[in-house]
């Protein structure tokens, strides 16, 4: 038999073979619950390579047989869901049910009709939306949760998580939807569809390896400080929020690149939700914005005054890597700190 590969064949190949490379260094990392994302990586690559593979036999008893593999493509949004569960602290054990629908594909695909496969897909399309929803609401309330903790999130966001979960949805909907609306304006879609599909897929590859180097907090440093009953009026609140200032300015604790609310809370000799409330309530900012817009400050006195790289102002500061450090000074002061420093020097 001689294989005859496309060009779209070539590409699935390609990213399913890196899915599984990068399935393989999950596994073996050792690292809590990454098996999870190992098997959604698994799972995503495995769907790559069905696709080669049928498209290079034409005998119907072996079509059938990957076929009936599809089940497993039901398996891959719960087990990123899973994973997402466990990264923002709420894993609450594992349900069966959500395995149920690939169970039920294996059980009953065989009595399906050939002509019921495309229903199939579109059944895995809304299953897989519907996990991605959850995770990314999941993702959504972990940010918050965490600008009120930390004063630095590298390491500890799931930013990589959030990418890949609205680049999975940007192939769903570009499979379902703009491709098919191209066909009625004479386009190739079927190469158009190959190359998005392609970079998409080596995209969320990419963004997985991120999980090798990420940080899992204790639960308990996750979660929002409740505060709304603490019965502290305005006036209180006030004098503790001069206090907390007075605090971290003279001692410079925004200079620790690993500063924390709980850190901070006890070099100001308050308790870490009251700290919270003064900042939220009173000084109107997280604790995450409070600790940032200091070290900017800083920075910005350094780059005015000395003749230290930007790499080194930045580590001074208090930051501890130069993309945090640029995002964080062009947010506030809507240019880089080169920019500043050619601007205050010119």
């Amino acid at each position: 038999m001689v294989f005859q590969f496309t060009t779209a064949d070539m590409l699935a190949l390609i990213s399913g073979v890196c899915g599984w490379f990068l399935t393989g260094l999950l596994v073996t990392s050792g690292k809590a619950r990454i098996g999870w994302l190992a098997g959604f990586t698994g799972l995503f690559a495995a769907a790559m390579l069905m696709t080669v593979i049928k498209s290079q036999f034409d005998n119907p008893l072996f079509l059938d047989l990957i076929n009936w593999f599809s089940f497993l493509n039901f398996a891959a949004g719960p087990c990123l869901f899973i994973y997402t569960q466990f990264a923002v602290g709420k894993e609450t054990g594992v349900s069966g049910l959500h395995f149920a629908p690939a169970l039920a594909v294996a059980v009953f695909i065989p009595f399906l009709p050939a002509s019921s496969l495309d229903l199939l897909y579109y059944g895995l399309v809304v299953q897989v939306v519907t996990y991605l929803t959850m995770i990314l609401w999941a993702l959504r309330g972990r940010r918050r949760s965490l600008i009120e903790q930390y004063s630095n999130l590298s390491g500890v966001d799931l930013g990589w998580l959030q990418a890949l979960s609205w680049w999975l949805m940007a192939l769903m909907v570009a499979d379902v939807v703009l491709f098919p609306l191209l066909t009625g304006f004479g386009a190739n879609t079927v190469q158009a569809q190959t190359i998005f599909n392609f970079c998409g897929t080596v995209y969320i590859i990419w963004l997985s390896k991120s999980a090798l180097s990420q940080l899992f907090p204790p639960p308990h440093e996750t979660r929002r400080p409740a505060y709304e009953k603490s019965g502290l009026d305005e006036d209180s609140m006030a004098a503790l929020a001069q206090e907390l200032i007075a605090a971290v300015d003279a001692g410079k604790l925004y200079i620790n690149p690993t500063l924390n609310l709980r850190e901070l809370a006890k070099e100001a000799g308050m308790a870490p939700h009251t700290v919270s409330e003064v900042l939220n309530r009173s000084v109107g900012q997280s604790f995450y914005e409070f600790i940032n817009r200091r070290r900017v400050d800083e920075a910005k006195s350094l780059l005015a005054g000395t003749g230290d790289t930007v790499l080194d102002i930045a580590f001074a500061a208090g930051f501890n890597n130069k993309v945090s450090f640029n995002k964080a000074f062009k947010d506030y002061e809507g240019m880089t700190p080169s920019m500043f420093r050619k601007r205050h020097n010119s």
